[in-house]
C-alpha cells in the first residue's frame, strides 16, 4: 500500500507541475498578432531591427508547453545563422524576428500553423504549439558589389563566362582535384547571397563530382591555384527551374572565387570487415563493428562529428568525407542526415568504426540523387569522432 500510495504521489505531482507550467504560460501577458502569434518582449534591443534578406544570427531554446525542451542553441554553443524572408524558417520566425531588434531577447508562442502544422516534427507532436525564448545576437545587411565589366568575361563552350582578375601560378583544376575556395555567391544585381570569407570557412570539394552545382564543376578547370576570379553562370547549370534557399527559380547568379589550394584527394581504405559479425536492426538496417568506441553512446539532439565514406552496391565511391580531409558533423535526431544514418550513429560510441548497410527506404528510395541512382542500398563506412552534448 505505501508502495502504491508513492506511485500516485509522483504521478500526480507531474501532473500538477505540468499543469502549473501551462496556467503559467497562459497567464503571462503576450501581445498578439493577426495571424495569432503571441510574443512578448524579455529584453528590449539596443540595435537595427531586421528587414526582409538580413542575416540573422541568433540563440534559441525551444520547447513545448509542457515546459520539455527539444532544442537548445546554448547547450550546443551553436548559435545558429540564416536569412530572414527566405522561407528557411518556420513561419513564426519569420513574423516575430520582425519584432525585435539587434540584442534582444523574446518569447514566441507559436501556434502549429506558424510552426510544424500537421506533420510535426521529431519531438514535436502534429499539431502542436511551441515556445521559442529567441536571443537575436547579429544583424548584417544583404552585401552589394560591384560586378565586373561582362565585356571582359570570356565565354566556354559549356555556358559558363569567366574572368580572371588575379593571375595564379599553382597548379591547374582538373577533374578529380581537391580544390580548397574562398567566394562570394551574389546575384547579377550585386546582392549577395552566401559568402564563406565573412563565416571564415573555406569550402573544399572535389572537381567533376557532383558535390557543387554543374557550373563550378565546369567553370572551375579553367582556374589554377592562386587564381582570383569571377565566374557568371547560367540558371541552367546553378540552381534551375527551381531555385533553392535564398536562390530564387531562374536566377542566373555569380561568383568571386579566389582559390587557395589544389591537391590530390586522400583516398579511402575499405574498413576490413573479415571475422566480423554483421547485426541487423528491426528496421532493416545492417551493421558491423570494425571498432569498438568508449563513452556513452549519442543521444537525440547531441552533435556528432563524424569521418564517412560512401560506397554503391558496385564498390564505386560516390562520397567521401576522408578524401575532402573535412569531418562532418549533424544533430541526432533533426534529419540532416538520411535515416539509416540516424538510427545507426545511435549504436556507435566515440572512437567507434562501423560499416553500415542501409536499405533503399532508409536512404534515398526511388529519387536519384548526384551518383547514386534510384532504389539504391548503400553502404557507408563511418568512424564517430566526437560526441557533443
Amino acid at each position: 500500500m505505501k508502495k502504491t500510495s508513492l506511485v500516485i504521489t509522483v504521478i500526480s505531482f507531474f501532473l500538477l507541475f505540468s499543469c502549473a507550467l501551462i496556467r503559467q504560460i497562459e497567464d503571462v501577458s503576450y501581445n498578439e498578432t493577426d495571424s495569432g502569434l503571441k510574443y512578448r518582449v524579455i529584453k528590449p534591443g539596443d540595435g537595427l531591427f531586421p528587414s526582409d534578406g538580413d542575416l540573422l544570427t541568433i540563440h534559441y531554446i525551444a520547447k513545448l508547453k509542457d515546459g520539455t525542451v527539444f532544442d537548445n542553441t546554448y547547450e550546443r554553443n551553436e548559435p545558429l545563422t540564416f536569412r530572414i524572408g527566405r522561407g528557411h524558417v518556420i513561419d513564426g520566425w519569420e513574423e516575430g524576428l520582425l519584432l525585435i531588434s539587434q540584442g534582444g531577447k523574446a518569447e514566441f508562442v507559436v501556434p502549429p500553423h506558424l510552426a510544424y502544422g500537421e506533420k510535426g516534427i521529431n519531438k514535436v507532436p502534429p499539431n502542436f504549439t511551441v515556445i521559442f525564448t529567441i536571443e537575436l545576437i547579429d544583424i548584417k545587411r544583404p552585401e552589394k558589389v560591384i560586378k565586373p565589366d561582362t565585356e571582359l568575361f570570356t565565354s566556354t563552350a559549356e555556358g559558363v563566362k569567366y574572368v580572371i582578375s588575379k593571375a595564379g601560378e599553382g597548379r591547374k583544376i582538373e577533374e578529380g582535384l581537391l580544390v580548397k575556395v574562398h567566394y562570394k555567391g551574389y546575384f547579377e544585381d550585386g546582392e549577395v547571397f552566401d559568402n564563406s570569407v565573412l563565416r571564415s570557412e573555406p569550402f573544399e570539394f572535389l572537381v567533376g563530382e557532383g558535390m557543387v552545382i554543374k557550373g563550378w564543376d565546369k567553370g572551375f578547370k579553367y582556374l589554377r591555384e592562386g587564381d582570383k576570379a569571377t565566374l557568371w553562370i547560367p540558371y541552367q547549370l546553378a540552381y534551375g527551374k527551381t531555385g533553392r534557399g535564398p536562390v530564387p527559380p531562374e536566377a542566373n547568379i555569380m561568383f568571386d572565387v579566389e582559390i587557395l589550394e589544389v591537391r590530390n584527394p586522400v583516398e579511402p581504405k575499405p574498413f576490413d570487415t573479415f571475422g566480423k559479425d554483421t547485426l541487423e536492426t528491426i528496421s532493416g538496417l545492417q551493421y558491423i563493428i570494425v571498432k569498438h568506441g568508449k563513452d556513452k553512446k549519442p543521444e537525440e539532439g547531441d552533435v556528432v562529428v563524424v569521418h564517412y565514406t560512401g560506397y554503391l552496391a558496385d564498390g564505386k565511391i560516390f562520397d567521401s568525407s576522408v578524401r575532402r580531409g573535412q569531418p562532418f558533423k549533424f544533430v541526432v535526431g533533426s534529419r540532416q542526415v538520411i535515416t539509416g544514418w540516424d538510427i545507426a550513429i545511435r549504436y556507435m560510441r566515440k572512437g567507434c568504426k562501423a560499416r553500415i548497410i542501409v536499405p533503399p527506404d532508409l536512404a534515398y528510395a526511388d529519387k536519384k540523387i548526384g551518383k547514386i541512382p534510384p532504389f539504391s542500398t548503400l553502404i557507408f563506412d563511418i568512424e564517430l569522432i566526437d560526441i557533443k552534448k
